[in-house]
């Protein structure tokens, strides 16, 4: 089998060191509400008055943190004191999250969010003395790379090459495999595969890929959306242009 040279959803260079040389400082008050058992802290702030995070958006950060491999990466919601509802602080209750979340002096908050400029997703990572050392929108997939390159520093990029970055599956249902391959001089790692909808899914028979190796990654479709849709699996990875896009295309 031939392997074709995968699309990128988005040639995310490396971690720019002097990009972050500037960034600002996590407030006091709030770090010493965080306990210092972790290296690295992710943290979501949340704006006066805006609902806090769904489990969909909690779901991929903890996510995130279990595939960097890492023991020593926790998070936390911020949101201002008296920012929780009744309703919400039940739905954290009922979720046994409450724990990840930090009511904060309003001051706090607001110095926090302010360089969030407001954005949903925004996320920042930390280290000890409470320096950025990362931030990004944890819904897009370039943002999210960053964070894995981040938290997986020393893993050293690879190159990577794929049977069928673009499928036509000819029905409405479709049971395929698609191969991965390590063309490059280092282990390659998966950290993570994301379809955009539910009308697909993805499962990998080995998260790391020697060189020279191939993994299957076994793909599900049903359309129930009718023809030019198109659906995509993304491929987190420590290839060297990662993220990259497998897309499924309704006849």
């Amino acid at each position: 089998m031939i392997a074709l040279s995968i699309a990128t959803v988005i040639s995310c260079a490396r971690i720019n060191a002097d990009r972050l040389s500037d960034s600002p400082v996590i407030p006091r008050q709030i770090l010493e509400m965080i306990p210092s058992d972790k290296q690295i802290h992710v943290i979501l702030p949340v704006l006066p008055g805006r609902m806090i995070p769904g489990r969909e958006m909690l779901d991929k950060i903890e996510r995130m943190i279990e595939n960097s491999g890492s023991d020593d990466v926790d998070y936390f919601v911020c949101v201002p004191e008296g920012g929780l509802t009744a309703e919400d602080k039940r739905a954290i209750r009922i979720d046994h999250r409450k724990e990840r979340f930090l009511e904060v002096p309003l001051e706090s908050s607001v110095s926090l969010t302010g360089f969030a400029d407001g954005k949903q997703g925004e996320v920042f990572l930390l280290d000890n003395s409470g320096k950025v050392i990362e931030s990004g929108n944890i819904l897009k997939p370039d943002d999210r790379q960053r964070f894995y390159d981040r938290l997986n520093h020393e893993i050293s990029p690879t190159e990577i090459s794929i049977s069928g970055p673009d499928i036509y599956p000819g029905s409405c249902r479709m049971d395929t495999i698609v191969w991965l391959k390590n063309n490059g001089e280092s282990d390659l790692v998966v950290y993570e595969t994301e379809a955009s909808c539910t009308c697909s899914s993805a499962e990998l028979d080995n998260r790391v890929i020697i060189p020279g190796d191939s993994a299957a990654l076994h793909i599900v479709y049903h359309n129930t959306k009718g023809k030019g849709f198109v659906s995509t699996i993304i491929v987190y990875s420590s290839s060297n242009k990662s993220p990259h896009a497998i897309r499924i295309h309704a006849d």
